[in-house]
């Protein structure tokens, strides 16, 4: 099965792509812990790095990106969402660092400290209604902890999947830190 873009004014067909298979997607999913054995051991300086440039290149392609959204969607232009997602993208650069910090906690009795750490390769669904917003809410907190993220977005909007994954790549991130999957169903349990 295809995955496409159906243009909402005229029902047209505007770009088709693949549906993964299961080989493939166990593949992408097998890069993204190879790619998270690496990233986890960089500083949280260099996720921090990484954010901030998504968000310039988001910045710079914010027209074009727009216009994907409304090719997609049909929704106006002015009502595309990268603005805040350029805006989570850099907010979590300038405040990533700190909201990792361990927080010493002064219990009654004892010692409590809260840590946040990383945990692997994480699963995201994305729903079609904010394809870059809901994205960067789900990217921007992963990455700066030193998560590999694989968003699978709804089947509505494959070009802003490829759009954030081309951003990703021109950001010089690790191939397969942020990795699209173009599915519609469940991959079978291997």
């Amino acid at each position: 099965m295809s995955i496409r873009t159906n243009n909402p004014n005229t029902n047209k067909t505007v770009k088709s792509f693949e549906e993964m298979s299961d080989k493939t997607v166990h593949k992408k999913l097998g890069k993204a812990q190879k790619v998270f054995l690496n990233w986890r051991k960089t500083s949280s300086q260099q996720w921090a790095e990484l954010l901030h440039k998504v968000a310039s290149l988001m910045r710079a392609k914010k027209t074009k990106l727009a216009k994907t959204i409304t090719l997609q969607m049909g929704k106006l232009l002015a009502q595309a969402e990268i603005d805040w997602s350029v805006n989570i993208f850099d907010y979590y650069a300038d405040h990533g660092v700190d909201f990792l910090a361990d927080k010493i906690l002064n219990p009654e009795y004892g010692s409590t400290i809260i840590r946040n750490s990383k945990i692997g390769v994480l699963f995201g669904v994305i729903p079609w209604n904010f394809p870059f917003y809901h994205v960067a809410r789900f990217a921007a907190p992963n990455i700066i902890v030193g998560n590999t993220i694989l968003p699978k977005h709804a089947f509505i909007v494959p070009q802003c999947a490829a759009s954030i994954k081309n951003i990703f790549e021109e950001s010089d991130a690790l191939k397969g830190l942020c990795t699209n999957l173009f599915i519609t169903r469940n991959p079978a349990s291997a």
